[in-house]
């Protein structure tokens, strides 16, 4: 069994008794050259895998957050929803785009953020009471654009399958009433 993960910034996890990790050096999934090159890389690997080990049977393991998800979506949403509780702009303007920092370091991206004295650690405390709300999960978790189409991809070739990983809690995996 072939494995190819998908997950951003880091290179791609195989496995296989044949596959020399050689063969693959030269792939790293990087979001900062764009979601579209990234999965055509993603794509462009799975071919190569696919002429390599023509007989092998492959899975293509995508992580949800991150992967799948776009998370600067939520971190919009919880800054955004920060500014209507406390009636402030202070992200008025905020572009998913803008966000270049993994979810869970949002300290890193409000250091460059202009924000009034004070604010900074009022904004974590919230974020960090909210991120993971029931609402700001049901209002911002959006796939990549694109990115559905390709995890289709995938199912749709011979000898092919596809995995879901994901590093959330148990108790994240149901659906909220």
């Amino acid at each position: 069994m072939f494995t190819l993960r998908a997950q951003h910034s880091e290179y791609m996890s195989l496995s296989h008794p044949t596959l020399q990790t050689s063969d693959f050096a030269d792939l790293e999934l990087d979001w900062s050259a764009g979601v579209d090159d990234w999965m055509r890389a993603l794509a462009s690997q799975y071919y190569r895998a696919r002429r390599n080990h023509p007989n092998d049977r492959l899975i293509a393991v995508f992580d949800i957050d991150g992967t799948i998800l776009d998370m600067r979506q939520m971190v919009r949403w919880v800054l955004l929803s920060y500014d209507r509780v406390h009636e402030t702009e202070h992200f008025r303007g905020l572009l998913p785009e803008s966000i270049t920092v993994h979810e869970n370091h949002i300290d890193r991206f409000l250091r460059d953020w202009p924000l009034p004295p004070g604010q900074r650690e009022r904004v974590l405390d919230y974020y960090a009471d909210h991120a993971w709300s029931d609402d700001a999960i049901m209002a911002s978790h959006q796939p990549y654009r694109g990115v559905l189409d390709v995890i289709r991809w995938f199912q749709i070739q011979p000898e092919t399958y596809v995995g879901l990983n994901t590093g959330r809690p148990e108790s994240f995996h149901s659906c909220p009433n």
